[in-house]
């Protein structure tokens, strides 16, 4: 079995969408912890939810923790762009629609949308 059939361009957007919580984390001590919390939560969580044959959910990873204390982007589209499977996930044309149409971040990424 050929292992790079089974990845496309998505399978880069879970990594893009812990880079995305961590822009909009303000620069404030444990911010580093922070991140580090919710990409270990996520990738145990996904792992468990797998074992029991349930689909993942974000929220229930969240619950309880401060992960998104003070953070200023888009949940539905962090939840997007960490879902197991990556023929799920937007890809990075999808994603930079998603930004514009939202004006997410345009003020200090707007770079990025040209």
């Amino acid at each position: 079995m050929n292992v790079y059939k089974q990845h496309d361009e998505k399978a880069d957007i879970f990594s893009a969408g812990i880079v995305y919580y961590y822009l909009f984390v303000p620069q404030v001590d444990g911010r580093k912890d922070k991140v580090t919390q919710l990409s270990t939560s996520i990738r145990e969580q996904i792992q468990e939810f797998d074992n029991q044959g349930k689909d993942f959910d974000l929220d229930i990873v969240l619950d309880g923790t401060n992960v998104l204390t003070d953070w200023r982007g888009s949940l539905p589209l962090l939840k997007r762009m960490t879902k197991p499977k990556a023929n799920e996930r937007p890809s990075a044309s999808e994603i930079l629609d998603l930004m514009q149409l939202h004006g997410i971040g345009s003020e200090n990424f707007g770079f990025l949308l040209r």
